[in-house]
Protein backbone atom coordinates (compact mmCIF):
# COMPACT_ATOMS: atom_id res chain seq x y z
CA UNK A 1 0.00 0.00 0.00
CA UNK A 2 1.51 3.42 -0.94
CA UNK A 3 2.16 5.75 2.06
CA UNK A 4 2.29 9.26 2.27
CA UNK A 5 3.18 11.46 4.66
CA UNK A 6 2.79 15.31 5.44
CA UNK A 7 5.75 15.66 7.71
CA UNK A 8 9.02 14.65 8.90
CA UNK A 9 8.20 11.38 10.94
CA UNK A 10 9.79 9.23 7.65
CA UNK A 11 13.36 11.05 8.99
CA UNK A 12 12.32 11.63 12.89
CA UNK A 13 13.75 8.19 13.86
CA UNK A 14 16.48 7.92 10.97
CA UNK A 15 20.15 9.21 11.73
CA UNK A 16 21.96 7.79 8.51
CA UNK A 17 20.18 8.40 5.39
CA UNK A 18 21.53 6.93 1.94
CA UNK A 19 20.73 8.89 -1.22
CA UNK A 20 20.09 6.90 -4.73
CA UNK A 21 21.79 9.73 -6.90
CA UNK A 22 20.37 9.60 -11.00
CA UNK A 23 16.66 10.32 -10.57
CA UNK A 24 16.57 11.40 -7.04
CA UNK A 25 19.27 14.10 -6.41
CA UNK A 26 20.08 14.41 -9.96
CA UNK A 27 18.25 14.73 -13.09
CA UNK A 28 21.12 13.38 -15.56
CA UNK A 29 18.76 11.29 -17.78
CA UNK A 30 19.68 13.71 -21.14
CA UNK A 31 23.29 13.57 -20.51
CA UNK A 32 23.13 9.94 -20.01
CA UNK A 33 21.47 9.47 -23.13
CA UNK A 34 23.91 11.47 -25.10
CA UNK A 35 26.59 9.51 -24.24
CA UNK A 36 25.22 5.93 -24.28
CA UNK A 37 24.14 6.69 -27.99
CA UNK A 38 27.57 8.68 -28.60
CA UNK A 39 29.50 5.36 -27.38
CA UNK A 40 26.98 2.94 -29.71
CA UNK A 41 27.32 4.63 -32.35
CA UNK A 42 31.15 4.85 -32.47
CA UNK A 43 31.38 1.49 -32.38
CA UNK A 44 29.56 0.65 -34.60
CA UNK A 45 25.45 -0.27 -33.24
CA UNK A 46 22.56 1.68 -33.50
CA UNK A 47 21.09 4.60 -30.78
CA UNK A 48 18.58 3.50 -28.05
CA UNK A 49 15.09 5.68 -27.30
CA UNK A 50 15.43 7.76 -24.76
CA UNK A 51 12.47 5.31 -23.27
CA UNK A 52 14.82 2.41 -23.14
CA UNK A 53 17.58 4.05 -21.41
CA UNK A 54 15.13 5.48 -19.15
CA UNK A 55 14.81 1.67 -18.27
CA UNK A 56 18.24 1.40 -17.91
CA UNK A 57 19.50 3.69 -15.24
CA UNK A 58 18.86 1.89 -12.02
CA UNK A 59 20.48 -1.45 -11.82
CA UNK A 60 24.06 -2.10 -12.85
CA UNK A 61 23.90 -0.82 -16.60
CA UNK A 62 26.46 -4.00 -17.51
CA UNK A 63 23.34 -6.34 -18.02
CA UNK A 64 20.96 -4.12 -18.65
CA UNK A 65 22.94 -2.77 -21.60
CA UNK A 66 24.03 -5.63 -23.25
CA UNK A 67 20.27 -6.64 -23.14
CA UNK A 68 19.13 -3.61 -24.75
CA UNK A 69 21.40 -3.99 -27.70
CA UNK A 70 20.57 -7.51 -28.07
CA UNK A 71 23.40 -8.04 -30.20
CA UNK A 72 25.77 -10.86 -30.34
CA UNK A 73 29.19 -8.60 -31.09
CA UNK A 74 28.39 -6.37 -28.54
CA UNK A 75 30.84 -6.61 -25.65
CA UNK A 76 30.32 -4.32 -22.68
CA UNK A 77 34.29 -4.28 -21.35
CA UNK A 78 34.98 -2.67 -25.36
CA UNK A 79 31.77 -0.23 -24.66
CA UNK A 80 32.87 1.25 -21.10
CA UNK A 81 35.87 2.92 -21.89
CA UNK A 82 34.13 4.90 -24.76
CA UNK A 83 31.57 5.65 -22.52
CA UNK A 84 33.28 6.91 -19.83
CA UNK A 85 35.41 8.84 -21.97
CA UNK A 86 32.72 10.84 -23.90
CA UNK A 87 30.51 10.69 -20.30
CA UNK A 88 33.51 13.01 -18.68
CA UNK A 89 33.05 15.57 -21.79
CA UNK A 90 29.40 15.40 -21.14
CA UNK A 91 28.24 14.66 -17.61
CA UNK A 92 26.83 18.43 -16.52
CA UNK A 93 25.56 19.90 -19.70
CA UNK A 94 22.32 19.05 -18.74
CA UNK A 95 22.20 17.44 -15.59
CA UNK A 96 20.44 19.66 -13.25
CA UNK A 97 19.31 19.22 -9.10
CA UNK A 98 15.81 18.25 -8.87
CA UNK A 99 14.47 21.26 -7.07
CA UNK A 100 14.98 22.03 -3.32
CA UNK A 101 17.92 19.43 -2.94
CA UNK A 102 20.14 22.17 -2.00
CA UNK A 103 18.14 23.30 0.74
CA UNK A 104 17.02 19.76 1.70
CA UNK A 105 20.31 18.89 2.76
CA UNK A 106 21.09 21.15 4.10
CA UNK A 107 18.34 21.14 6.65
CA UNK A 108 18.96 17.18 6.95
CA UNK A 109 22.79 18.13 7.96
CA UNK A 110 21.54 20.80 11.00
CA UNK A 111 19.23 18.03 11.93
CA UNK A 112 22.47 15.89 12.86
CA UNK A 113 21.63 13.21 9.64
CA UNK A 114 24.75 11.78 7.99
CA UNK A 115 24.17 11.63 4.65
CA UNK A 116 25.31 9.43 2.20
CA UNK A 117 25.48 8.72 -1.90
CA UNK A 118 24.99 5.07 -2.68
CA UNK A 119 24.57 4.57 -6.37
CA UNK A 120 24.93 2.17 -9.28
CA UNK A 121 27.36 5.27 -11.35
CA UNK A 122 31.03 4.73 -10.67
CA UNK A 123 32.66 7.11 -7.43
CA UNK A 124 34.28 9.01 -10.00
CA UNK A 125 31.60 9.87 -12.17
CA UNK A 126 29.46 10.47 -9.38
CA UNK A 127 31.86 12.75 -7.45
CA UNK A 128 32.78 14.77 -10.77
CA UNK A 129 28.54 15.21 -11.20
CA UNK A 130 28.38 16.12 -6.91
CA UNK A 131 30.91 18.48 -6.87
CA UNK A 132 29.79 20.48 -10.10
CA UNK A 133 26.81 20.64 -8.84
CA UNK A 134 28.07 21.55 -5.63
CA UNK A 135 26.37 19.67 -3.33
CA UNK A 136 29.08 16.67 -2.32
CA UNK A 137 30.80 18.08 0.69
CA UNK A 138 27.06 17.31 2.17
CA UNK A 139 28.02 13.14 2.07
CA UNK A 140 30.23 11.19 4.39
CA UNK A 141 30.83 9.05 2.11
CA UNK A 142 29.80 8.31 -2.21
CA UNK A 143 29.45 4.43 -2.48
CA UNK A 144 29.52 3.19 -6.12
CA UNK A 145 29.33 -0.35 -7.86
CA UNK A 146 33.29 0.03 -8.11
CA UNK A 147 33.70 0.47 -4.37
CA UNK A 148 32.88 -3.12 -3.11
CA UNK A 149 33.48 -4.19 -7.00
CA UNK A 150 29.29 -5.74 -6.65
CA UNK A 151 26.02 -3.24 -7.52
CA UNK A 152 22.86 -2.49 -6.22
CA UNK A 153 20.54 -4.20 -5.42
CA UNK A 154 23.65 -6.39 -3.16
CA UNK A 155 22.98 -4.32 -0.39
CA UNK A 156 26.82 -4.56 0.65
CA UNK A 157 27.90 -0.85 0.53
CA UNK A 158 24.63 -0.17 3.24
CA UNK A 159 26.20 -3.28 5.55
CA UNK A 160 29.74 -2.45 5.12
CA UNK A 161 28.61 1.03 6.20
CA UNK A 162 26.95 -0.37 9.37
CA UNK A 163 29.75 -2.40 10.46
CA UNK A 164 32.40 -0.02 10.12
CA UNK A 165 30.60 2.84 11.93
CA UNK A 166 28.78 0.60 14.24
CA UNK A 167 25.25 1.36 13.01
CA UNK A 168 22.30 0.16 13.67
CA UNK A 169 19.80 -0.94 11.12
CA UNK A 170 16.17 0.89 12.97
CA UNK A 171 18.58 4.25 12.71
CA UNK A 172 19.10 3.94 8.55
CA UNK A 173 17.28 4.19 5.59
CA UNK A 174 17.55 4.27 2.07
CA UNK A 175 16.22 6.57 -0.66
CA UNK A 176 15.31 6.20 -4.57
CA UNK A 177 13.65 6.06 -7.36
CA UNK A 178 13.66 2.72 -8.53
CA UNK A 179 13.03 -0.47 -7.65
CA UNK A 180 17.08 -1.19 -7.34
CA UNK A 181 16.66 1.07 -4.35
CA UNK A 182 13.87 -0.29 -2.28
CA UNK A 183 15.50 -3.80 -3.17
CA UNK A 184 18.48 -3.07 -2.13
CA UNK A 185 16.99 -1.37 1.53
CA UNK A 186 14.80 -5.02 1.99
CA UNK A 187 18.05 -6.76 1.32
CA UNK A 188 19.62 -4.66 4.03
CA UNK A 189 16.90 -4.85 6.31
CA UNK A 190 16.25 -1.33 6.56
CA UNK A 191 13.75 1.10 5.85
CA UNK A 192 13.16 2.41 2.17
CA UNK A 193 11.35 5.92 0.67
CA UNK A 194 10.66 5.71 -2.99
CA UNK A 195 10.78 8.76 -4.81
CA UNK A 196 8.17 9.14 -7.73
CA UNK A 197 9.06 12.13 -9.44
CA UNK A 198 12.56 10.19 -10.44
CA UNK A 199 12.64 7.66 -13.82
CA UNK A 200 9.94 4.78 -12.77
CA UNK A 201 6.36 5.41 -12.32
CA UNK A 202 4.80 5.16 -9.00
CA UNK A 203 2.69 2.03 -10.12
CA UNK A 204 6.08 0.40 -10.55
CA UNK A 205 7.12 1.34 -7.48
CA UNK A 206 4.48 0.18 -5.45
CA UNK A 207 4.73 -3.06 -6.46
CA UNK A 208 8.11 -3.27 -4.70
CA UNK A 209 6.31 -1.97 -1.75
CA UNK A 210 8.76 0.10 -0.27
CA UNK A 211 8.15 1.73 3.03
CA UNK A 212 7.59 5.08 2.08
CA UNK A 213 6.14 6.69 -0.96
CA UNK A 214 6.57 10.69 -1.53
CA UNK A 215 6.13 12.61 -4.33
CA UNK A 216 8.51 15.46 -3.98
CA UNK A 217 11.77 15.17 -1.94
CA UNK A 218 10.89 18.36 0.00
CA UNK A 219 8.28 15.92 1.90
CA UNK A 220 11.63 14.23 3.79
CA UNK A 221 11.80 17.93 5.60
CA UNK A 222 8.02 19.35 5.76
Amino acid sequence: MEKHTGDSKILRDKKHIFFDFDGTLVDSLNDVSTSINNSLIELGFEELSPTVIQSLVGPDLRDTLTTAVNHRSFDFDTFIPVYVEDYYHNCVKTTVLYDDVINILQVLKERKKTLYILTNKPVKQTTQIARSLKIVDYFEEIIGPDTYDKAKPDPIGIISTQKKCGLHAKDMVMIGDTEIDILTAKNANIDSVAVSYGYREKEVLNEYSPTFMINKLKELIL
